[in-house]
Protein backbone atom coordinates (compact mmCIF):
# COMPACT_ATOMS: atom_id res chain seq x y z
CA UNK A 1 0.00 0.00 0.00
CA UNK A 2 1.31 3.42 -0.60
CA UNK A 3 1.34 5.45 2.47
CA UNK A 4 1.83 8.69 0.10
CA UNK A 5 -0.43 11.64 0.37
CA UNK A 6 -2.14 13.11 -2.62
CA UNK A 7 -4.53 16.06 -3.30
CA UNK A 8 -7.37 15.16 -5.12
CA UNK A 9 -10.20 17.67 -6.47
CA UNK A 10 -13.39 16.43 -5.75
CA UNK A 11 -16.87 17.24 -7.71
CA UNK A 12 -19.89 16.46 -5.18
CA UNK A 13 -23.54 16.17 -7.37
CA UNK A 14 -26.93 14.84 -5.79
CA UNK A 15 -30.23 15.58 -7.29
CA UNK A 16 -33.72 16.19 -5.69
CA UNK A 17 -36.75 15.75 -7.64
CA UNK A 18 -39.75 16.54 -6.06
CA UNK A 19 -40.79 13.33 -4.12
CA UNK A 20 -44.32 13.29 -5.82
CA UNK A 21 -42.77 12.61 -9.06
CA UNK A 22 -40.22 10.04 -8.24
CA UNK A 23 -40.82 6.22 -7.56
CA UNK A 24 -37.83 4.91 -5.73
CA UNK A 25 -36.89 1.37 -5.10
CA UNK A 26 -34.65 0.40 -2.61
CA UNK A 27 -31.85 -1.96 -1.87
CA UNK A 28 -31.72 -4.21 1.17
CA UNK A 29 -29.16 -2.14 2.86
CA UNK A 30 -32.23 0.97 2.39
CA UNK A 31 -30.46 2.92 -0.24
CA UNK A 32 -31.85 4.00 -2.99
CA UNK A 33 -30.89 1.33 -6.09
CA UNK A 34 -33.04 2.94 -8.69
CA UNK A 35 -35.50 5.47 -9.13
CA UNK A 36 -38.31 6.18 -12.21
CA UNK A 37 -40.57 9.52 -12.84
CA UNK A 38 -43.68 8.28 -11.21
CA UNK A 39 -46.53 6.72 -14.18
CA UNK A 40 -48.35 9.84 -15.38
CA UNK A 41 -46.17 12.44 -14.04
CA UNK A 42 -45.00 15.77 -16.11
CA UNK A 43 -41.80 17.26 -14.91
CA UNK A 44 -42.57 20.99 -15.30
CA UNK A 45 -39.45 22.18 -13.52
CA UNK A 46 -35.72 21.13 -13.32
CA UNK A 47 -35.35 19.59 -10.16
CA UNK A 48 -32.88 20.84 -7.53
CA UNK A 49 -29.56 19.86 -7.56
CA UNK A 50 -26.68 20.53 -5.32
CA UNK A 51 -22.83 20.40 -6.81
CA UNK A 52 -19.43 21.56 -4.94
CA UNK A 53 -16.03 21.12 -5.41
CA UNK A 54 -13.58 20.30 -2.28
CA UNK A 55 -10.09 19.56 -1.96
CA UNK A 56 -9.29 16.15 -0.48
CA UNK A 57 -5.81 14.80 0.45
CA UNK A 58 -5.62 11.32 0.89
CA UNK A 59 -3.95 7.89 0.16
CA UNK A 60 -6.04 6.87 -2.61
CA UNK A 61 -8.58 8.22 -5.24
CA UNK A 62 -10.79 5.89 -3.56
CA UNK A 63 -10.17 7.13 -0.62
CA UNK A 64 -10.96 10.74 -1.44
CA UNK A 65 -13.99 9.45 -3.24
CA UNK A 66 -15.23 8.36 0.44
CA UNK A 67 -14.29 10.95 2.29
CA UNK A 68 -16.16 13.55 -0.63
CA UNK A 69 -19.68 11.31 -0.48
CA UNK A 70 -19.32 11.49 3.36
CA UNK A 71 -19.41 15.09 3.26
CA UNK A 72 -22.15 14.95 0.45
CA UNK A 73 -24.24 12.39 2.27
CA UNK A 74 -24.37 14.74 5.25
CA UNK A 75 -25.18 17.65 3.61
CA UNK A 76 -27.72 15.65 0.68
CA UNK A 77 -29.67 12.93 3.13
CA UNK A 78 -31.46 10.34 1.19
CA UNK A 79 -34.04 10.38 3.86
CA UNK A 80 -34.53 14.30 2.56
CA UNK A 81 -35.61 12.94 -0.99
CA UNK A 82 -31.79 13.48 -2.27
CA UNK A 83 -30.67 10.89 -5.01
CA UNK A 84 -27.65 10.42 -7.34
CA UNK A 85 -25.31 11.40 -5.30
CA UNK A 86 -22.01 11.36 -6.98
CA UNK A 87 -18.51 11.77 -6.37
CA UNK A 88 -15.76 12.81 -9.92
CA UNK A 89 -12.10 12.45 -8.70
CA UNK A 90 -8.97 14.50 -10.70
CA UNK A 91 -6.03 14.57 -9.10
CA UNK A 92 -4.03 17.42 -8.61
CA UNK A 93 -0.23 17.64 -9.69
CA UNK A 94 2.40 18.60 -7.54
CA UNK A 95 3.73 21.13 -10.33
CA UNK A 96 -0.03 22.57 -10.72
CA UNK A 97 -0.46 22.65 -6.76
CA UNK A 98 3.48 24.68 -6.63
CA UNK A 99 1.81 27.04 -9.52
CA UNK A 100 -1.67 27.56 -7.29
CA UNK A 101 0.85 28.20 -4.45
CA UNK A 102 2.70 30.71 -6.33
CA UNK A 103 -0.31 32.52 -7.72
CA UNK A 104 -1.85 32.22 -4.11
CA UNK A 105 0.83 34.59 -2.77
CA UNK A 106 1.27 36.55 -5.75
CA UNK A 107 4.44 35.75 -6.70
CA UNK A 108 3.46 34.32 -10.11
CA UNK A 109 2.17 36.39 -13.06
CA UNK A 110 -1.36 35.04 -14.34
CA UNK A 111 -3.50 35.45 -17.54
CA UNK A 112 -6.20 36.33 -15.05
CA UNK A 113 -8.72 33.27 -16.52
CA UNK A 114 -7.61 31.51 -12.62
CA UNK A 115 -7.64 28.30 -14.19
CA UNK A 116 -4.89 25.62 -14.42
CA UNK A 117 -5.39 22.90 -16.63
Amino acid sequence: MNDELKFYLVGLYALKPDLGSVVYTRGADGTIERWDIAPGYILDAFPQFYLEGVGVVAQSEEQARIVGLNKLLKHCPVEDGWILHNAAIHTISRSDLLQIADTATGDHESDGDGLIM
